[in-house]
């Protein structure tokens, strides 16, 4: 492209240099007539070399330039139309991945359910085997407790057999008066922690009790019973030991259980009367325990076993009062 303004500017300089000397010359030569054809000649000329050299200049090189720039567009054309394609694919690429979009969401969600309903399973059996587990070691533990509850049962069983044979050497209410004494010792902080802490021996606990025997002036069948607690590691509940034989004892001297509850604090001889109708009315010699309830306002509440005697006001005012319901709704 550079060669031929180069070349178109030259051949312009020429056509101008001969005109300019073609316009002198008739000047010079003004008064010639014959001189006006020959100018006329020369400018022809001149007109015909001009377009004949653009005429060879353009043939030569606008040929290849405009084949050149025809090569070009081609090409950009091509791209472009290679662009065009690659954005309609990506558009319908879009178009069919938000056409899929619901379908995916739905996947997603299935997916989602599915492994929620697998871990409430999954969490419900592990709660079941941890319940399945806990009850079966609440079943161990329940029957390890029945077979100590057993065994302490016979324990004490096995100590009313001796007070109560014959010729023993310990009358009942003896072995349960000594116990209560024991009991009424076992109150001070420091000999309870010293026969129930882990860390003392059960030799070292055996020969605390000996020395508290020997001051209490226990027998030796109330020591061997103390012996057997430290052993079983019982002395922590030995009121509900002191309980527990009581009421063995009573069973096999032939007496009942009277829980009794008054408005206010009985006397001896109150207590002494009333049990006296107490067995009188329930054919059973009694073992009467007599407790405090203000809320009888006045009165006795008793209960032997199954079988309850209410003597209180409060009761009265409630069987009155269910009286005048039935009454009043009849």
């Amino acid at each position: 492209m550079k060669r031929l303004l180069l070349a178109v500017s030259l051949t312009v300089l020429a056509a101008g240099l001969s005109t300019a000397v073609l316009a002198a010359e008739p000047n010079k030569k003004e008064a010639a007539a014959s001189g006006e054809g020959n100018l006329k000649i020369w400018e022809w000329a001149n007109f015909l070399l001009l377009a004949g050299g653009l005429g060879y200049l353009i043939r030569k090189h606008a040929g290849p330039y405009y084949a050149a720039r025809a090569a070009g567009i081609s090409k950009d054309l091509v791209e472009s139309e290679r662009t065009a394609e690659a954005a309609a694919a990506r558009a319908a690429e879009v178009d069919r991945r938000l056409a899929s979009l619901d379908t995916e969401i739905a996947a997603l969600r299935a997916e989602s359910q599915k492994e929620s309903a697998a871990e409430v399973e999954r969490f419900a059996q592990q709660t079941a085997a941890e319940i399945a587990k806990i009850g079966a070691l609440g079943e161990q533990e329940i029957r390890t407790a029945q077979k100590a509850a057993r065994l302490d049962l016979q324990c004490y069983a096995a100590l009313a057999d001796v007070v109560t044979a014959a010729g023993s050497a310990l009358a009942p209410q003896d072995a349960l008066g000594e116990l209560r004494s024991f009991a009424s010792a076992l109150e001070s902080p420091e000999l309870r922690n010293a026969l129930i802490t882990p860390a003392v021996p059960p030799a070292r606990k055996r020969a605390v009790i000996g020395r508290v025997a020997d001051i209490l002036g226990l027998s030796r069948i109330t020591r061997n019973f103390l012996f057997v607690l430290i052993d079983r590691r019982r002395i922590a509940e030995f009121s509900d030991v002191v309980n527990a034989f009581e009421q063995i004892l009573d069973e096999r001297l032939g007496f009942a259980r009277a829980q009794v509850a008054s408005a206010r604090e009985l006397t001896e001889e109150q207590r002494a009367a009333l049990t006296a109708v107490l067995e009188k009315a329930s054919d059973k010699r009694l073992r009467a325990q007599f407790a405090v309830d203000a809320s009888l306002i006045g009165g006795v509440l008793a209960r032997i076993g199954s079988t309850v005697y209410d003597g209180s006001v409060r009761g009265q005012l409630q069987t009155l009062r269910r009286r005048l319901s039935a009454e009043s709704s009849s």
